[in-house]
């Protein structure tokens, strides 16, 4: 087993700083041209950071502003340690908060033929120790606030980001054939190490580049963990095109409320719905006073994301309201990416609630449970379907990952005997494009004969005056099969104030009555994971047996 430590040193084999690192390994080469500032995109995977003004700011951080030459010196010194410390192909975790290091330890490492395995940095000893023992990793890349946690019985290299004396950077991402892997959350037991190959990363980021029209003059505001695929992307879809990521270590609604009326705004904005709940109820507390202000400074934004999880109406309406935006809702996994999107033109034509229609090669079908096929989309066009028939969202294409490492069985048991990946998650077709109607497992609630949906049921819920969260449940009942049950957050000083009998009259004038809770449980704080999505199987667990 891989020990962890709190006390041992960084290590850096002869290397006592990132100069001596940068003067023992990179190599002198001719100086390229920067190109124009003209405004284009590309979505032409294989793009040279070396065709990039090199003078530009790539990354902004905690330690300041960081050039595109800073951060091509940086990754081209840890390729080369990469490459004299593992065979090609092997697996290279990041430790290392978002920082300049992160960014150039996932290039460094993927130039170097290897599969980086970006983990949270801030996960406890436990699940550290079982995601480097599962990676396999050959190596740790580390920064200074995390050098210490590792015993010297793990080879590591701790990056710093001194100056690199002038040296002429060379770092392309035409030779990242060792791809990437991502754990999943672990939420139907532990977590997975998601091993995706080259050309789908390449799908992954060339996709947002195309779909969401990237380009060198885009800066994005960066508030998502860099161990989920919806902020790698983030990183990746803008630096590639050579714009700017300010990258911040977690979200705070002050701290971005404050950025986007700044007089430097980002661009784009990339974020799950539990933000956009957290930023509405800051405006509400503190700039609604300023309403004319606040909409007309953030026309500035042009390109504002949801993902990660289901979006509420009334969230997406009230953002709206607020800023003038319709968030562009998209949908992925971490074995997938990011697949399927809402259209960057026109705004209009997003419709809230839904995910849209695939990104240019992929392939999207909808299935039953007996097999039949009700709907297939490709490249953005909806083929075939029926409206409001619902099935479960099965993707094939270069975007899908190659497998569960080291879990042949895990991986057999995700694809259908003709190669299409099952998701697990329901969706139907409305108006064109694809409604997700949730989770297959927990979102689907199969109660007296009738298929609901909890997100639906729960989009009803949050628009009560008293509700402003809320995660319905189906719970195994004698009687229903699934009784629904909806576990709520209020804004009531005191939260039993809330009266069941009152709850179900409200709903019974919004929804069909075998759509109605059987029940409602007040709680302070539903129980959530690191990128904000509710743990419903947690809820399940919880009150399977106590309602009856």
């Amino acid at each position: 087993m891989l020990l962890l430590k709190r006390l041992s040193a960084p290590l850096y084999n002869t290397c006592t700083s990132y100069t001596q690192l940068c003067t023992r390994y990179i190599p002198v080469c001719a100086h390229t041209t920067p190109h124009s500032s003209t405004r284009h995109y590309t979505t032409n995977p294989r793009y040279l950071l070396s065709t990039i003004d090199l003078n530009k700011t790539a990354i902004r951080d905690s330690n300041g502003e960081h050039s595109f030459e800073k951060l091509s010196l940086l990754s081209t010194a840890v390729t080369d340690y990469v490459r004299s410390t593992s065979i090609r192909g092997a697996r290279v975790a990041l430790l290392i908060p978002p920082s300049l290091q992160f960014a150039a330890g996932m290039i460094g490492v993927m130039n170097a033929n290897c599969v980086p395995v970006p983990l949270n940095y801030k996960a406890t000893d436990t699940e550290l120790e079982y995601l480097l023992n599962n990676s396999e990793a050959s190596v740790v890349l580390t920064s200074p606030e995390t050098g210490d946690i590792l015993s010297d019985e793990v080879t590591s290299l701790c990056i710093e980001g001194d100056e690199g004396d002038g040296l002429t950077p060379n770092v392309s991402f035409q030779d990242l054939i060792g791809g990437i892997m991502v754990y999943t959350s672990g939420t139907t037991g532990k977590p997975k190490g998601v091993l995706a190959g080259c050309e789908a990363f390449k799908q992954w980021y060339s996709a947002l580049v195309a779909g969401w029209q990237i380009t060198c003059e885009d800066s994005i505001l960066h508030t998502l963990p860099l161990y989920h695929v919806h902020g790698i992307l983030g990183i990746f879809s803008v630096l590639t095109q050579g714009g700017t990521v300010d990258l911040r270590s977690g979200f705070d609604s002050e701290m971005v409320w404050g950025e986007f009326l700044s007089d430097s705004p980002p661009s784009v904005y990339y974020g799950v719905p539990t933000q956009y709940s957290k930023l509405i109820e800051y405006y509400d507390n503190h700039l609604v006073s300023r309403e004319e202000e606040v909409r007309a400074k953030m026309q500035r934004l042009r390109l504002m994301v949801s993902g990660s999880a289901p979006l509420r109406v009334p969230v997406s309406e009230k953002w709206e309201h607020i800023t003038g935006h319709r968030l562009l809702e998209r949908y992925g996994m971490t074995e997938i990416g990011l697949a399927i999107s809402n259209p960057y033109t026109p705004a209009s034509d997003r419709r809230p609630g839904c995910i849209g229609l695939p990104f240019s090669g992929v392939k999207v079908r909808l299935v039953t449970e007996s097999g039949g096929v009700v709907g297939t989309a490709e490249d953005g066009v909806l083929e075939s379907g029926r409206e409001g028939q619902p099935g479960e969202i099965q993707v094939t294409g270069p975007t899908v990952f190659k497998e569960y490492f080291n879990n042949p069985t895990a991986t057999t048991e995700t694809f259908t005997q003709d190669g299409w990946f099952k998701t697990g998650d329901t969706a139907e077709i409305e108006g064109g494009v694809f409604k997700i109607l949730g989770r297959t497992s927990v979102d689907v609630i199969k109660s007296g004969g009738y298929k609901l949906s909890a997100l639906e049921i729960e989009r009803e819920l949050l628009d009560h005056n008293n509700i402003t969260d809320v995660a319905v449940v189906g719970i195994e009942d004698d009687v229903w099969g699934q009784k629904v049950v909806a576990v709520i957050e209020s804004n009531l000083a005191n939260q039993a104030d809330i009266d069941q009998l009152d709850l179900r009259g409200w709903c019974k004038g919004r929804m069909s009555t075998y759509k109605v809770p059987k029940d409602f449980v007040v709680v302070e704080a539903l129980p959530r994971n690191h990128m904000g999505k509710v743990n419903k199987k947690l809820l399940v667990k919880k009150y399977s047996g106590v309602l009856r």
